[in-house]
């Protein structure tokens, strides 16, 4: 091949990779909005098409969108961690309203509080909003609790859903006229800190008959959600100064729902089975066990491995 040929062909592969580019860089943002609310009787089924109807009208004509109605806990916790959303409407009932007096409550279609679902947000999705009576409060808490790149809104008092949803939009418009502006100003303010941490990897097992969706939340951060047709997974918890190992395992169910609802026998051990972390602290509401943490003391060295992590506020 003469040299003239292969200064062609790379002329071309580098055309194409910028015409690729430029196709990605021009495509429409992907906008979600996650429809949560499962009490049809009181507000009519027509509540669904207005929802619907109203993002399409507001950014249909700049946004990919796409909605998706009867939401569960699942589903939000997928689209919360899609590489390909970048923003993301989350219209539920939360906190205290004359149905839900409970605090510090974020409740799905399928009756699941999601609150600690938005600990983990995928670094590409830019703006949050929770449309859901007295949200603001909680998203307070989250955001001093962890740091989050992201831009958020959040309803700070008793909401009806479709006027929470034009006042969601609103803000999200507004934010994408300063985005640039505000996301400098968070890198200059940020301030961010190397931390060496210890590690031991452990393998998460499920028996057949286990039929519930898992939460795994260590030392108050949300870690993941375990499927119930994931029959296997493995995790990475974080090891004391003294070489001790703690995880939290609960259903997550909203208070009404615990009855009928339990954990089922599962097993967290190393790859090899030589550790296994115990259950120390047991949860009931009703019947059946809704939440326990498993623990295990002085983990031999061997097991642990150190990573280098930067924690940025």
């Amino acid at each position: 091949m003469t040299r003239a040929v292969k200064t062609f062909y790379f002329l071309l592969a580098n055309f194409i990779a910028l015409i690729s580019l430029n196709s990605w860089a021009l495509a429409p943002k992907q906008v979600i909005l996650l429809n949560s609310i499962y009490d049809i009787d009181k507000y009519g089924r027509e509540i669904y098409d207005e929802i619907g109807k109203e993002i399409y009208n507001q950014l249909g004509s700049k946004y990919s969108i796409k909605v998706i109605h009867h939401t569960g806990q699942e589903e939000l916790y997928y689209q919360l961690n899609n590489p390909n959303n970048f923003a993301v409407f989350f219209v539920a009932h939360s906190n205290s309203s004359k149905s839900h007096i409970a605090n510090n409550l974020i409740i799905s279609s399928d009756r699941f509080n999601v609150l600690p679902l938005f600990h983990q947000i995928h670094p590409n999705i830019k703006w949050v909003g929770i449309v859901g009576c007295k949200a603001k409060a909680l998203l307070n808490k989250i955001k001093h609790d962890f740091y989050m790149p992201q831009i958020f809104y959040a309803s700070d008092s008793l909401t009806f859903h479709l006027s929470g949803l034009k006042k969601a939009i609103k803000h999200f418009v507004r934010s994408q006229k300063k985005t640039d502006r505000r996301i400098s100003r968070l890198q200059r303010k940020k301030k961010c800190t190397s931390k060496t941490i210890k590690e031991v990897e452990f393998v998460i097992t499920r028996l057949p008959s286990d039929t519930q969706p898992l939460r795994l939340t260590q030392r108050g951060r949300f870690l993941s959600l375990s499927s119930p047709n994931l029959k296997s997974k493995s995790v990475f918890l974080q090891v004391s100064n003294k070489n001790n190992v703690s995880l939290k395992v609960d259903i997550g169910l909203h208070p009404i729902q615990f009855k009928n609802h339990e954990i089922e026998n599962i097993q967290i051990t190393t790859a090899d089975k030589s550790i296994v972390l115990k259950p120390v602290v047991l949860f009931g509401r009703t019947k059946g066990v809704t939440s326990v943490v498993y623990k295990a003391e002085g983990i031999p060295s061997e097991y642990i491995k150190t990573k280098l992590t930067k924690q940025c506020h």
